[in-house]
Formats: C-alpha cells, sequence, structure tokens
C-alpha cells in the first residue's frame, strides 16, 4: 500500500509540474490518506468481462438481491444522469487498506463530448448518490484510467458528506490531471 501511495504522489507531482506549478505545490493540495489510497487504487478492466465472478459483497449494476433492496441503489440516478455516458458501476465494500466505494465505467467518448460542467454535474450526481450509502465515487474508462472522482476525506462518508467535506477531483484540462474540489 506504501509503494500506491508514493505512486500516486508521483503521479501527482507530474501532474502538478504539468499544470505549471512548482513541484512543491504537493504538499499544499491538501490531499488527506484517503484520497490517496483511492486515487492510488486502480480499477481492473477484467471486471467488465461478463464471465468475470465478482468477490462476495461486491455490488454491480446487474446485481438483484432477492431478499430486499440492493445498497448501494444507484438504479434511479443512472436513470436521471447515467445515459449513454455510464457503461456499467461497480460497488466494493471496504477492505483492510481501502475505503467503500463505487467505480463507474463511462463511454470515453461520450465523456470526451462532455464539457467541464457537463462531467462535473454528472460526478456530482453519482458521487453524491454514493455518499448517502458510506461509499466515495471513482469515474473509469473501459482501460482503467481514471477520469475524475468524489471523495469524502473521513472514514464516515454520510457524515463528511453533510459537513461538506467531500470534494470532486476532475481532469479540467483533457487528460493531464485531475483537480478542483466540491
Amino acid at each position: 500500500m506504501q509503494r500506491a501511495i508514493a505512486t500516486t504522489l508521483s503521479s501527482l507531482a507530474g501532474l502538478i509540474v504539468g499544470l505549471g506549478m512548482p513541484s512543491g505545490a504537493i504538499a499544499s493540495t491538501g490531499l488527506d490518506r484517503q484520497t490517496l489510497i483511492l486515487l492510488g487504487n486502480p480499477f481492473n478492466p477484467a471486471l467488465l468481462e461478463s464471465a468475470a465472478p465478482l468477490e462476495p459483497g461486491v455490488v454491480s449494476a446487474t446485481t438483484i438481491s432477492q431478499t430486499g433492496l440492493t445498497l448501494p441503489s444507484l438504479w434511479w440516478v443512472d436513470q436521471q444522469f447515467g445515459g449513454q455516458l455510464l457503461t456499467t458501476w461497480f460497488a466494493f465494500p471496504a477492505d483492510a487498506e481501502i475505503p467503500p466505494r463505487v467505480d463507474l465505467v463511462v463511454n470515453a467518448q461520450v465523456w470526451s463530448l462532455f464539457n467541464y460542467m457537463e462531467r462535473y454535474g454528472f460526478v456530482n450526481h453519482f458521487g453524491t448518490a454514493g455518499a448517502g450509502y458510506g461509499y466515495n465515487t471513482r469515474v473509469f474508462d473501459r482501460q482503467g484510467a481514471l477520469l475524475a472522482a468524489y471523495i469524502c476525506p473521513d472514514s464516515d462518508v454520510v457524515a463528511s458528506r453533510a459537513a461538506g467535506r467531500c470534494r470532486i477531483l476532475l481532469d479540467g484540462v483533457g487528460g493531464r490531471g485531475l483537480t478542483g474540489t466540491e
């Protein structure tokens, strides 16, 4: 895990330099440990294979509970805001090192047609819905490239969202990195 955090810090330092900011600016980004863990943990594109079995506790867009409501319940927000952009989603429970998260997989062609505000709105709608169930949200393309994230810095995501401490990290410059806050 320490290696993943170091790799993320290195990538963020490259991002900051790429944006024309001094390399020492990484210290002032305010990224907490939970954010670094979430940004440093890659999405597994093999999950998109129809025969790929899901780990216990993982919920997907096709999971249906026989006994009650399947949580997190993202079907309504998918119906309202997913459109042609959202391909599928997976919700992972917390494990020993990684907080609970929803990974959205989007159509890269449609994502590229969205402007910054449309992308922000998409991430905000799904991130807010996921946070309501205690999940952070990340957005990936089918190849596993991280495009955006809605991350709450505390282990209690619901309380963090209620206190307004969640942030949206979004590629605002066309493939050069994630920036911004909510």
